[in-house]
């Protein structure tokens, strides 16, 4: 699953995220929403919408047995808007949920989840934001 993992493209088709897709992967949230919920960031590298950039980011790495900084070139991702993403998709599609202690435990598939997000971020993304900026800045 971690083989091959391009750094310049974190979240990809080739990432742990991209190849969990691939394998028909679940997802399961503990206690957490879905601001933590990574394979959403394998959305937003599918979805076309204005705004899309790249940013460096930096990582401790191994290199040959050295512990090294390294700097890669990658699509930025923020997530600012997954809660949104979480809800709406709960709405659409029957999300498996039962309550352990003080933590609501969800259970869903992956591909669902990845392929509805690609759809709402290219349908609202740009939306959101300028309403947000909107509010902002009135």
């Amino acid at each position: 699953m971690v083989e091959n993992h391009d750094l310049c493209n974190i979240f990809g088709e080739s990432s742990p995220i991209g190849k969990l897709y691939a394998l028909g992967g679940k997802v399961l949230l503990i206690g957490v929403d879905y601001d933590k919920n990574t394979s959403l960031h394998l959305a937003d590298v599918r979805a076309e919408c204005p705004g899309k950039h790249t940013i460096t980011e930096s990582s401790a790495m191994f290199i040959n047995g050295v512990r090294q900084w390294v700097s890669y070139e990658t699509l930025y991702v923020d997530g600012e808007d997954f809660i949104k993403i979480g809800k709406a998709f709960e709405e659409a599609h029957p999300v498996k949920t039962v309550q352990i202690g003080n933590a609501i435990v969800r259970n869903m598939e992956q591909r669902e989840l990845v392929d509805f997000a690609v759809s709402w971020i290219e349908k609202n993304r740009l939306q959101s934001k300028l309403q947000h900026h909107i509010h902002q800045n009135p």
